[in-house]
């Protein structure tokens, strides 16, 4: 399968892998038409001969051994199943056209051919197409010079420069029109674009190994045992080209996998969403699978990175496994690989290769006899439903695989609600730089939303939540907010512009009489290192706020993933007195191992869980079992989403007392805040 995604210099390398070419019909008439034509010119040619192997005769025979060694390792040292992009034995072959016909030529450059690939371990069908593209290469430049009435050379015009150029134009052109054609049969795509696949070095070789000819013919009449002198030449001509073919599959291959890279399964994909789209479209429908290893980055910081190098090769190798004549296989960056589905029938068909996709991972990894378990997410784009190239269908399928990893279910299929159009995701984003970086920013705030003990209606801290007030567009949703700039270093801008209007605004409660514990959601990726919990430190001294005041938010499902990465964080961020909370907590099926390590003091039980209590019994033990870890663990527990009395009664029933939710209020500004604490004061101490 290395070789299904790109035809080299040898159109029938593709099919030798077992692939079927994509106009298979017409590829192997081409093969068949091309060898037919060769073998009945070549018999014509022959009997119109007037030259004899006696004439010369010790020089053709160390033509002929020559031409069939020169594309072998014996000659060019190559290395096993490769073949250069034009073969060398062509300089020998043209040579003994020019001087014995051209069925003597094209005999010799059938046996060049079968012998260079039986080294190289060819099938047949590539051999035959060979044996044809070259033979009728060859017949063009016989036909050339006998329309330009040169007669066979003798000595004194061996070095018929003139004819020799016409001839080996005419003999590339005809070779470049039928090596594109079998490109494009075999790979798909444009004619057009294989027509100019690989023409630089490829016309350059020709042209090096075509004009080495008259100095053979010369050598012919001359000095014979010369004629192996032309071979050093000949292997830099040689190696030139292999190593321009060398790097060009290193720049479609991924050199720790050695699976195709984007740019391989970019072009790979032309053919099989042109029949998902084009006239005639009827074949089925393609899909882009894209999946990202989760435990990857804590692999490499707990064994080191050569131990994770090598489980990614282990689940390439896995993964390779699936290509089929269906599939195609491939790693995108880091620990993201991809896998390109054509041909299938509806999305159920795409569900059923997902799910071999899925089956991969099921069992642990071995590397170096050590078992490792890994998890996956996976994001699902098909065409034509959700785009007509591989770049929106990438893009797409990185939506759905990026939501995976916050739900339960590894596997998710792209639908339009879960992206912005992207340029209007840009546009946004650049607003927000723009409002984050405007001095005295009053467009992206914190609201403030209270959580409360439901036992005794004490207010004991409150929550910082983004809220972002477009000029133009108004109020944009938070998911919005952080679905644009998650991956972006505006990201970091929210998180530091958060901060301190949050310990302003405690500051100033504060003067006021008023002293309050704020939380915040941060990313996980701002923890990624300690830079943001020592400028928060040092920010905390600025305001004279106690960093018992302050608290930092963490989902479940990214921390989880992550926890060697930010551990050292909340580590120092524990040390000099802040918190530190799990947010959605039982979302994400954290161990109770990474509970028992992380250095928190709050877990907040998510609203999926809160909102049912009262008309699910397992949510409610769910609840209690949560309580009840929590307060062995020496942490606050928090009901999030708490709506109604029913829902407030039973939490309290079941042992929580902190609870945050619409019943009691929603997000609101700090004026409101104050408002509402003043108006809830007044309620309380009537009589």
């Amino acid at each position: 399968m290395a070789m299904m995604y790109r035809a080299r210099a040898s159109v029938g390398n593709v099919t030798s892998s077992g692939v079927a070419p994509v106009r298979g019909r017409w590829y192997f008439a081409l093969v068949i038409g091309a060898f037919l034509l060769v073998a009945v010119s070549a018999l014509v040619e022959s009997s119109r001969s007037p030259a004899t192997l006696h004439d010369a005769a010790a020089g053709f025979w160390v033509l002929v051994v020559l031409a069939i060694l020169a594309d072998t390792p014996v000659v060019t040292i190559q290395r096993p199943r490769a073949m250069p992009t034009v073969l060398t034995s062509i300089t020998f072959c043209y040579s003994i056209s020019y001087i014995w016909g051209y069925g003597s030529g094209r005999v010799t450059q059938a046996a060049a051919i079968v012998v260079a690939s039986i080294f190289a371990r060819r099938g047949f069908w590539p051999t035959l197409f060979d044996i044809g593209r070259y033979g009728l290469a060859l017949a063009t430049a016989s036909w050339v010079f006998t329309l330009l009435g040169r007669p066979r050379p003798t000595p004194s015009d061996a070095a018929d420069l003139i004819g020799v150029l016409v001839a080996a134009l005419a003999w590339y052109v005809v070779f470049r029109l039928l090596t594109a054609t079998g490109t494009w049969l075999c790979d798909g795509g444009t004619w057009a674009r294989a027509l100019i696949r690989d023409a630089p070095v490829e016309a350059l070789s020709a042209t090096a190994l075509l004009l080495l000819a008259p100095m053979l013919v010369l050598l012919v009449y001359t000095d014979v045992w010369l004629i192996p002198l032309i071979l050093a030449p000949l292997f830099a001509v040689s190696r030139m080209s292999r190593y321009y073919s060398e790097q060009q599959e290193r720049a479609l291959r991924d050199q720790l996998t050695g699976l195709p890279n984007r740019l391989a399964l970019s072009e790979a994909s032309e053919e099989p969403l042109r029949r998902c789209t084009g006239p005639g479209a009827g074949s089925g429908i393609a899909a882009l699978l894209v999946a990202d290893i989760a435990q990857m980055g804590r692999i490499n910081d707990a064994l080191g990175h050569d131990v994770g190098d090598r489980a990614l090769v282990a689940i390439g190798r896995r993964l390779g496994s699936l290509a089929d004549s269906r599939t195609l296989v491939g790693r995108l960056q880091g620990d993201e690989f991809a896998v390109l589905m054509w041909d299938l029938a509806d999305l159920d068909d795409v569900l059923d290769h997902a799910a071999r996709v899925r089956a991969v991972f099921d069992g642990p990894v071995p590397v170096d006899s050590q078992p490792l378990t890994v998890h996956v997410a996976m994001g699902i784009a098909v065409c034509p439903a959700h785009g007509t190239t591989f770049d929106v269908l990438a893009r797409r399928a990185y939506t759905a695989m990026e939501r995976a990893k916050r739900l339960p279910d590894p596997l998710v299929v792209f639908r339009f609600d879960q992206e912005m159009p992207s340029a209007d995701q840009l546009t946004l984003l650049d607003d927000l730089r723009r409002a984050l970086d405007e001095p005295g920013n009053h467009e992206v705030v914190p609201f403030w939303q209270p959580q409360v003990d439901m036992a005794t209606g004490q207010v004991i801290g409150v929550e910082a939540l983004l809220r972002w007030r477009h000029p133009t567009r108004g109020l944009v949703s938070p998911e919005h907010v952080i679905r644009v700039a998650e991956h972006s270093p505006v990201m970091r801008k929210i998180t530091m512009t958060m901060i301190e209007q949050v310990l302003a605004q405690l500051a100033a409660w504060r003067s006021d009489g008023l002293v309050l514990r704020a939380s915040l959601n941060v990313s996980v990726r701002d923890l990624y290192s300690t830079d943001l919990v020592e400028w928060l430190e040092t920010r905390l001294r600025h305001y004279a706020i106690a960093p018992s005041q302050i608290q930092l938010e963490l989902t479940e499902s990214a921390l989880m993933s992550q926890t060697v990465a930010v551990l050292a964080s909340l580590r120092l961020l524990r040390r000099f007195g802040a918190g530190a909370a799990l947010d959605d907590f039982g979302t994400g099926f954290s161990s109770l191992q990474h509970l028992r390590q992380l250095p928190l003091t709050e877990i907040k039980i998510d609203r999926t869980f809160t909102a049912r209590i009262s008309v699910d019994p397992p949510s409610e033990a769910i609840v209690r079992a949560v309580v009840n870890l929590g307060r062995e663990l020496g942490l606050r527990v928090v009901a999030e989403g708490v709506e109604d009395d029913e829902t407030r009664a039973r939490l309290l029933a079941d042992g929580c007392r902190l609870a945050q939710g619409w019943y009691y209020a929603g997000p609101m500004p700090a004026d409101d805040l104050v408002r509402w604490l003043t108006a809830r004061a007044a309620r309380t101490s009537r009589p």
